[in-house]
């Protein structure tokens, strides 16, 4: 009698080593915290480059690795963690404001190896400036998030594909907003993708008051290009499979 028993587990282990090789992996694929402008903990299978800064924010921003100082016409005590500060009058009094005046902050990630890019989305944190210490009122700051190839896109109004905003009434017991904006929409991506958030402070008054953007990260599902000895196994499966049918 001819042993057939083993060729079934045969066949399902070789076709669970191809799967697993080239399965989709929920990943970090870039973050940047602000010690400088360089990107961190970046997926093998995509690559980010550091920050820049659009044509409307060359020269303006600083890295802040202390605690904001408490005095009128600045903010409260912030936790003392590297940010990138900005006065309120570096960045756009509205959407189309940043927008006309290249107001945002850019990144772009590629993939690598042809692997195939499912973004799923970007998170930051924003601190804001007072009019006083302990007062926020009426300074609505926002970012909002455009994605693409701007080489051949000339991005408008109502292209953005995410807008986050610190809420006017922010008290000084919770300075520090977390944003997180959804990016579903943008799947199946193997092209280089660069990432622009421009910058808006949508409050009326004093505009000498500060903005603090820490701890960007982007986030993704990444399926990589099965390697050549995946495929190789992949087809020895299918083969072992045909062999088996015929006995």
């Amino acid at each position: 009698m001819k042993n057939t028993l083993n060729r079934p587990i045969l066949v399902g282990s070789l076709l669970t080593a191809a799967m697993f090789a080239g399965s989709a992996q929920a990943a970090l694929v870039a973050q940047y915290t602000f010690t400088d402008l360089t990107t961190s903990d970046v997926d093998t299978n995509t690559s980010a480059t550091a920050l820049t800064r659009g044509a409307g924010l060359t020269g303006k921003g600083t890295f802040d690795s202390t605690t904001a100082p408490t005095v009128s016409g600045d903010m409260g005590t912030v936790p003392s963690t590297p940010s990138f500060k900005f006065d309120f009058a570096d960045v756009g009094s509205s959407q189309a404001n940043a927008l006309a005046n290249d107001e945002y902050l850019s990144f772009t990630l590629s993939s690598t190896g042809g692997a195939t890019i499912d973004f799923t989305n970007i998170t930051l944190d924003f601190a804001k400036g007072a009019r006083a210490v302990g007062d926020q009122s009426g300074k609505a700051i926002g970012v909002h998030i455009y994605a693409g190839d701007f080489s051949v896109l000339a991005p408008t109004a109502a292209d953005f594909i995410g807008t986050g905003r610190v809420p006017s009434a922010k008290g000084s017991s919770d300075l520090w907003y977390g944003i997180d904006i959804d990016l579903a929409a943008l799947t199946a991506t193997t092209s280089p993708t660069e990432f622009r958030l421009y910058l808006e402070d949508a409050g009326a008054g004093n505009r000498t008051h500060k903005i603090w953007v820490d701890s960007i990260a982007l986030n993704a599902t990444v399926t990589p290009v099965p390697e050549p000895s995946s495929t190789a196994l992949l087809g020895l499966g299918g083969l072992a499979l045909i062999l088996r049918r015929r006995r």
